[in-house]
This record gives structure tokens, sequence and C-alpha cells, in this order.
């Protein structure tokens, strides 16, 4: 099967001043592909796709999405969609009234409105004021938005920001369905590795602006080994019992009346995270936050060096 690629960044040079945002960066995205870009805050990675949409000129080097130029051809933008880390809207408008809206900027049909909703099981909301949304449900409202005109290409830009780990887990479920039944090419940005493997069929990270590790998700768990996982919640003990159980899960010990921490292997990391969020409901138990001891990012980058690395490559 012949790959044609949809964004190319090559050499790509962006500069703040003094500051080098970008540092000659090579990055190449496919048709039907999954990529997860994955970095530290500030590594370049919202800079990265302003200057692949041309909303930011770049410095030095070429980019090229669907073939043009997005600079000089903006245009192009339209095959494309959009979720911001941050998404805005009209807070007094029904969720209904805005996608409508939004269908008619774009000049498409506002049934499809309803068909973006009920894609991102909105519609039982749809006459509720914006600004009673959860984060979770803004969140997907915004993924409705960018998909209104069937864009051939969705990016992402630290979608799972500020969103609790059982609403993390049902956001990336939908994002999968979504992606499958669209036939969408997917770009993601995360500074959270376990956000993004099991929606990528590809990951590269970035650090200081340039490329430095490339490879499938099975690259990325080789490189990682086992991680260390720390759970913040209600009835540690409760989870414990179910945990122990779970395959890829080596150890868990409870630390406290709220901490429990357990080592697993990368391969199970995505895996887990549905676990507890299930389990968690079973039993009745509220899951604060769930991280890994070492930021897996950091720990990636000091590790690479082999398997599936490139140094500037994309």
């Amino acid at each position: 099967m012949i790959c044609i690629a949809i964004l190319e960044l090559e050499n790509v040079v962006k500069r703040f001043g003094d500051v080098v945002a970008l540092s000659g960066l090579t990055l190449s995205l496919e048709r039907g592909e999954s990529l997860g870009l994955v970095g530290p805050n500030g590594a370049g990675k919202t800079t990265t796709i302003r200057v692949s949409l041309g909303i930011l000129r770049r410095d030095a080097g070429r980019v090229a999405l669907f073939g043009e130029d997005p600079w000089t051809r903006p245009e192009v933008r339209r095959r494309v969609g959009v979720v911001h880390e941050r998404p805005a809207f009209v807070e007094g408008m029904r969720v209904l009234e805005w996608l409508e809206r939004v269908c008619d900027i774009y000049g498409v049909d506002r049934s499809e409105a309803r068909r973006v909703l009920e894609l991102v099981e909105l519609w039982d909301v749809r006459r509720r004021k914006i600004r009673a949304l959860s984060a979770g449900m803004r969140q997907r409202l915004a993924l409705a938005q960018a998909l209104v005109h069937d864009p051939e290409l969705l990016i992402l830009d630290e979608p799972f920001t500020n969103l609790d780990p059982p609403t993390r887990t049902r956001f990336i479920e939908i994002l999968g369905r979504v992606k499958s039944e669209r036939s969408l090419t997917l770009l993601i940005t995360s500074h959270t590795l376990s956000d993004v493997l099991s929606l990528s069929s590809r990951i590269a990270v970035i650090s200081r602006g340039r490329i430095v590790f490339r490879g499938s998700p099975e690259d990325v768990e080789r490189a990682l080994g086992a991680s260390i996982v720390r759970v913040r919640c209600s009835n540690p003990r409760a989870l414990a019992e179910v945990l122990r159980g779970v395959e890829g899960v080596r150890r868990v010990e409870v630390v406290d009346e709220q901490t429990l921490v357990m080592e697993v292997e990368a391969s199970r990391r995505a895996s887990l995270l549905k676990t507890i969020a299930s389990v968690s409901e079973e039993r009745g138990v509220t899951v604060f936050d769930v991280e890994t001891r070492a930021p897996e990012i950091e720990e990636l980058i000091r590790r690479v060096g082999g398997v599936g690395s490139s140094r500037g490559g994309g």
C-alpha cells in the first residue's frame, strides 16, 4: 500500500526572540495514521501544531499540509479539525444551538450537529447551556465542533488536560470510536504517554524543539519497561484487592488510607486506567489522582538511544 503524507515538516525552525521553540524539527504524518506527539511542557508541541496549520510562520525549513504550504495557502486548513487544550465557546448558548451555529459557519447542513453530538454522546444534553457542562462534556463538545465539517485530519492539542482519570478514560474510548467510524488521520499531543499509547500507531517524542524518539507503541514499551504508578483514592484497599489479580501488575502496596502504589508493565498502563475506572465505579471508590512516580516522558527521553529512536528524525 502506498502511504501519502498528509503533513510534512522538514528541518523547521521557529524562534520567539532569543528563544528557539523548534530547532530543526522533522516530522511526517501519513494518511490513516494516528501519531502521538508527546513531550514535556514547553517542548514545542503546540508550536509544532501552529506552524503545521500556518497560524505561525516558520523561520526556516519546509511545511506541507496536504501538499500545500499552509502559510501561503491558509484555505487548506478547512480540511483539518482541531481540538484545542482550552476550547472557547459562547457560554450562554445551548449545546445544540452552538453546534448548529458552527455548521452555518462551515456551510454544512445543520443535521450534522445531531450526528456528531450522538457520536460523542452529548445528544442527551443538547438543550443544556454550555456553562453548565462538566470538563469532560466540554471536551467532547470541542470534539464534536471539530468534526462537523467532516475533516480528513483531526488534531488534538493536549486534549486530556484537567480531566480526572475516569473522564479521561471515557474520552479516550470515544475518540477511538470516532477515529474508527470516520476513518480519520489523527495527531494528538500530550505530556503523558499513557494517554496516547492506546490511540497511536506511532509515537514521536519531542524535547527542546526536536524529535528525539520515534517508533511504535511497542518500541516505546520496550524502551520504558515497567513503571511505578501511584493512585490516590477514597478506599485504596478495595482497589488493591482487585488490582493484585490484574495481568501486568507486578506489585500492589497500600501506602496509607488514600494511596496505593503499583509496579506495572508498560504494555498494560493504558488498560490499567480502564480497569481502575471500572473497578472504582463497581466498588464505590472515588479516584482522586493517578500518576507515575517518575514522569513517563522524562523517563523515556532519558532511556532512548537504541530501539526505534531517531535524533532529529520524523
